[in-house]
């Protein structure tokens, strides 16, 4: 008698134990696209756990499960909730049961603006959570970064925006709500030149740059004496300024150079094909070269 009792006892705590007993490990990827979420959850328990059963506040499809020892039978009641109540045999090795599903449920539009409220409750004593969400690429959080709870770790892996919590020793009456805000991300549209805006941009180029040289070539004497030295330039000036034409005995008294000295510029200047020199009595008519000068 007594013998049977302890078996019943035992069989009892072992029930109980397959019952009551914690969840390993909880971890939650979900990828967050612009009308709907893709869902894998992956849940660990002790090997001697047979069942399994919990709800969702939503309404999901395209459910598969399955364990890392093999298949999971499930029974899944929609009804605005989901139930789910699966069963399956786990090794000590192998002890993971995974779910995928996906919903819109989780999902509320506002304006370009897409907010994710996700509850992942499982109501059970969790030893270890992970819970990870990831943008859809051309998804990016809102400006002010809107993610609860707030101690989010916020990184990227290069094309998607990536949220992570972790936490351990979750007890059974904490809610396991995330939320965060995301909008689409803006680019700069690339703009193609087309074959006729090349041709304008070209034409109106092509204007300029003449626009530009005609407007060099009326001040040419700029550009001829940008090339000359002082003393060409103090002869020139008398020249230009006596309307073209001068006598080089002039030159030398507006200049106050030297005869000398203005003979040699005369004949630089003269070699440079700037001013014609006329021989008149004992001295010179100095002319200047007009076409030079666009005169």
């Amino acid at each position: 008698m007594k013998i049977s009792i302890i078996v019943v006892i035992i069989a009892l705590f072992l029930l109980i134990k397959v019952v009551t007993a914690a969840v390993e490990s909880y971890v939650v990827d979900a990828i967050i696209f612009s009308e709907r979420v893709s869902v894998k959850l992956a849940i660990s328990f002790p090997p001697e756990t047979k069942n399994f059963k919990f709800f969702l506040p939503i309404r999901i499809d395209n459910f598969n499960a399955t364990t890392t020892a093999g298949p999971a039978q499930c029974e899944v009641k929609i009804n605005g909730i989901t139930d789910i109540d699966c069963w399956f045999n786990l090794t000590f090795e192998r002890r993971t049961l995974m779910i995928n599903f996906d919903t819109s449920d989780f999902l509320k539009k506002v304006d370009e603006r897409v907010m994710f409220i996700g509850d992942f409750s499982l109501n059970e004593n969790i030893e270890k959570l992970y819970v990870t969400l990831r943008l859809d690429e051309g998804l990016v959080l809102t400006k002010d970064q809107e993610i609860f709870p707030k101690n989010g770790v916020v990184s990227s892996d290069g094309r998607r925006i990536i949220v992570l919590w972790r936490d351990e020793n979750v007890s059974s009456e904490e809610t396991l709500k995330y939320q965060l805000t995301s909008e689409p991300l803006i680019t700069q549209p690339v703009h193609i030149i087309q074959p006729w805006q090349f041709i304008i941009i070209a034409t109106i180029a092509a204007l300029l740059s003449t626009y530009f040289v005609l407007k060099s070539w009326k001040k040419p004497e700029k550009i001829i004496f940008s090339m000359l030295d002082d003393f060409e330039r103090k002869v020139m000036n008398v020249i230009i300024t006596s309307g073209g034409k001068v006598n080089q005995r002039r030159v030398v008294q507006q200049t106050g150079l030297s005869k000398a000295k203005v003979s040699r510029v005369v004949k630089s200047l003269a070699n440079k094909k700037l001013i014609t020199v006329e021989r008149r009595g004992r001295t010179n008519i100095l002319r200047i070269v007009k076409k030079k000068f666009g005169f």
